[in-house]
């Protein structure tokens, strides 16, 4: 081990750093660190020498990360002291959003064994840092002789997806968004499901006895044709949206009348009476929560632990302040589902993943008394070697049937997964069945090159301050070969999830070509199809739905891989992309793409015999999803 003398300071998000109140001659005597990729340019924009904490985690530690995290998607089971929190069967603990829990916990994670590794490496006699991160170094130091100084002031930052909400609208020709908080959302939302279902009368009728088919949070813009294809059958429709309003844009709301479809909310289906049990119920279940962060705290601390040190310090008051926020909506949740299933003669629930508060509540009240479908929603291929990070698709804990999208999914699930056959439905993608309606473009004489760049996910181990390094790299590259190009115009295809990350990518594009125009939403299937060709940026382990999309849409494709090695994917087996490394010679590839003519129509063949192999019912999904529905 390495004894030095020198100080640390470990700067956290949003830091004011002149409260350190020290000139750049005294930073020389110390080592600053920075945490996450906002924080080390920071630092570098301010010329502060400094190190990437994350360079002192190994790949072991990554790995070590993201399994422990996924250990605590359960944690409430891990005492009986949170059985007191049950509610109508269910623990309210449990509803909360696993996706959320995970970017909360493994965010935490990183920075608590980064900051352990670099302790162990040092051994400091001082650290100077926030207030958050000296909360954080408390279980790290317990035992050791290190003095903590939380002089810099900062606001630190947590990851809680859908405490917000963005809302997209156009004024006239002018684009215009507003974020809201998750309370106030929830009131717009329930008044404008009040109001426009009694209009149009998508409320379903409480006496009717007909079957129906429950589609818990699924835009129903996106499946027009299964919409069709059910209702066609004779089937009743009833949608169940919380996040995003099944009504929230005319082409859903004119589905919905047009095949008379439902929709329903716990505000609509619960009493008055019914709706003051769970204020009250909401109210006693707080303060037994409160309670137990009180005077458990041990136990928590045992349980939110990592190489026998615990981090629960650094996430109980975001956890104690959301189930603050959100007990009275929990509770309506669960008295909602559990009437819903019992007002209802449902013939059976499709949802999309079992992650969601909606779904699991769903889920977990039904408890498989009802045949349930969980539809495969993103291109997926994994391979065994990546098994580990299956687990983000919820396919582990479901325990009834599943509908995937290919051949080679069900093969995995059955050999990797051990899932039985008679669970597996292959019935291919219904939301991509209009995408074999090709939309044909005017011919230009100026070429579109369309980048795309999935989100850079924290639900897996790989992300960090070097995987935004690499990517500005590669921008820098990509934008300088195709600035050089004669008649190419050029757009960025940004991922639609709304987050601190997405948005440094779109500042970070803007810094370094300003002109470029950068769509975030829209018609993912309009934007390809005006593009001539397109460069997809791999960042993460798994293949990405857009590189899918652009193949069904005929696109010569480059797939640019950011990770150190080029996954054996079906797409790369079939030859049906361009696979190089973010390292390689890019220039000559983007000449190949747009100028050979040869390599561009191998490539859109290859294309297209691996959509025809890979995909199961092209342009009939729908009906095939259909069928498998009205089957059990």
């Amino acid at each position: 081990m390495e004894k030095i003398n020198k100080n640390l300071i470990f700067v956290d998000t949003n830091s004011n750093l002149s409260s350190l109140d020290v000139s750049k001659e005294q930073l020389s005597s110390k080592i600053v660190f920075s945490f996450n990729i906002h924080t080390h340019k920071e630092l570098e924009e301010k010329g502060i020498s400094h190190k990437v904490a994350e360079d002192f985690l190994s790949l072991d530690d990554h790995q070590k990360v993201f399994d422990q995290t996924v250990s605590f998607w359960n944690w409430y089971e891990k005492n009986k002291i949170f059985k007191k929190l049950e509610f109508e069967n269910t623990n309210l603990l449990s509803v909360f959003d696993t996706a959320e829990l995970h970017q909360i916990i493994i965010r935490e994670l990183y920075v608590f064994l980064a900051m352990k590794r670099i302790l162990e490496k040092y051994q400091p006699q001082k650290i100077i840092t926030s207030n958050h991160f000296g909360t954080m170094l408390k279980s790290l130091t317990a035992n050791v002789d290190i003095k903590i100084e939380t002089t810099i002031e900062s606001t630190h930052e947590f990851s809680i997806p859908w405490n917000q909400f963005l809302i997209k609208f156009n004024l006239g020709k002018i684009p215009l968004s507003l974020r809201i908080s998750r309370n106030s959302y929830d009131r717009i939302r329930n008044f404008l499901e009040s109001f426009i279902g009694k209009i149009f009368n998508l409320w379903p009728d409480k006496k009717n006895t007909s079957k129906l088919i429950l589609f818990v949070e699924f835009d129903p813009s996106q499946y027009p044709k299964l919409i069709e294809q059910l209702s066609q059958h004779g089937s009743n429709l009833l949608f169940l949206n919380r996040r995003r309003t099944a009504i929230w844009n005319m082409k859903s709301l004119k589905l919905l009348q047009k095949y008379n479809c439902k929709i329903t909310s716990p505000h609509n289906l619960l009493t008055n009476n019914e709706i003051i049990i769970c204020r009250k119920s909401s109210n006693d279940l707080l303060k037994k929560i409160e309670e137990i962060w009180s005077k458990e705290r041990k136990t928590l601390e045992q349980i939110f632990s990592i190489e026998n040190h615990s981090f629960w310090l650094s996430i109980n008051d975001v956890l104690l302040e959301t189930f603050r926020s959100r007990i009275h909506e929990y509770t309506l949740l669960v008295k909602f589902s559990k009437k819903l299933l019992q007002t209802f003669n449902l013939k059976s629930i499709v949802t999309l993943n079992t992650m969601g508060e909606t779904e699991k509540t769903i889920l977990n009240q039904n408890k498989n008394k009802i045949n349930s479908i969980l539809l495969e929603h993103g291109a997926s291929d994994y391979l065994p070697k990546i098994s580990r990070y299956d687990v983000t698709s919820g396919y582990r804990n479901f325990t009834d049937k599943i509908a995937v999208w290919s051949q080679y999914q069900k093969d995995y699930l059955i050999n990797v997964r051990g899932i039985s056959e008679e669970r597996i439905f292959v019935t291919g993608s219904p939301r991509h069945d209009s995408f074999f309606d090709v939309i044909k473009h005017k011919k230009n004489l100026q070429k579109t090159i369309l980048i795309t760049i999935p989100a850079i996910p924290e639900m897996n181990f790989i992300s960090d301050t070097n995987s935004y390094i690499r990517l500005e790299h590669l921008l820098k590259k990509l934008f300088s070969i195709i600035k050089n190009l004669e008649r190419v115009n050029l757009i960025v295809k940004l991922h639609p999830v709304q987050d601190t990350n997405n948005e440094y990518i779109k500042k970070l594009i803007h810094k370094l070509e300003s002109n470029i125009l950068i769509l975030q939403t829209g018609s993912i299937k309009e934007i390809i199809s005006s593009c001539d060709a397109m460069i997809n940026l791999h960042v993460e382990l798994m293949p990405s739905t857009v590189l899918l999309e652009g193949l069904i849409l005929k696109k010569p494709i480059m797939n640019v891989v950011m990770t150190d090695e080029i996954l054996e994917f079906q797409y790369v087996k079939d030859n049906a992309v361009l696979s190089v490394s973010d390292n390689s010679d890019l220039e000559n590839s983007i000449n190949e793409l747009l100028y050979n003519e040869t390599t561009s129509k191998k490539l859109i063949q290859n294309g297209q015999l691996h959509i025809k192999n890979f995909l199961a019912n092209p342009s009939n999904a729908s009906k095939s999803l259909a069928d498998v529905i009205n089957s059990i």
